[in-house]
């Protein structure tokens, strides 16, 4: 059975590398968070992944708004 929406745990994934891993991070709200844990991760001199889940089709609008204006 083929897996259409596989969503592999990139934190998961990176934490077994060793390094500081931050996420899923599916919402919005938690996005500065997880960026500000992550910065103090780097400036502790670790390693850091934050894996941040978008939905596939945002941006469609946006990017057709952007060849309508030409500044794509």
């Amino acid at each position: 059975m083929l897996c259409c929406n596989f969503a592999p745990d990139i934190a998961k994934i990176a934490e077994g590398q060793g390094c500081v891993a931050i996420g899923p991070v599916t919402r919005v709200a938690d996005i500065n968070d997880a960026i500000a844990r992550g910065v103090a991760a780097v400036r502790s001199g670790k390693a850091c992944v934050i894996d941040v889940h978008i939905d596939p089709h945002h941006g469609r609008n946006l990017r057709e708004s952007m060849q309508v204006r030409g500044t794509e």
